[in-house]
């Protein structure tokens, strides 16, 4: 059951990597049936928070692979758009493990994410150079 959760969740060349997959799937096998129940309820009962985010007032990175099926570019973009001094980061060749499946990039992003904040945003919903590495 885990890998077939796996295939929409993760880039195709992950899913060749059989140390990340394993190690995703024994992560998946240390929580119990009633958290990954909660897990999944809250996925699918979570409010949409689009309505409220001009009103986040500290600075935010939205981070996403360009492969991630569950939660897309597109909607960190809109997100990202309406949160003032906000940086979206599109990690390339990345599914939704962004951390486990690029964690190079995703530290390349984190850090610049601070660096801008320190520095203070130039614009709102500023798009940051695609993250790199793996």
């Amino acid at each position: 059951m885990g890998l077939q959760w796996l295939l929409p969740m993760m880039h195709p060349d992950s899913m060749k990597d059989t140390a990340l997959v394993e190690s995703i799937l024994q992560m998946f096998e240390r929580k119990n049936p009633a958290i990954q129940e909660a897990q999944v309820n809250a996925l699918l009962n979570r409010p949409d928070a689009r309505e409220v985010a001009g009103q986040v007032q500290c600075p935010a990175l939205l981070l996403t692979g360009e492969q991630d099926a569950w939660s897309p570019p597109s909607v960190h973009a809109e997100m990202a758009a309406a949160i003032p001094d906000s940086m979206l980061v599109v990690v390339p060749a990345c599914g939704h493990m962004s951390m486990m499946e690029q964690p190079l990039a995703v530290t390349e992003a984190m850090r610049a994410w601070l660096q801008a904040s320190a520095a203070g945003f130039p614009s709102r919903g500023q798009t940051a150079p695609r993250a790199t590495g793996r």
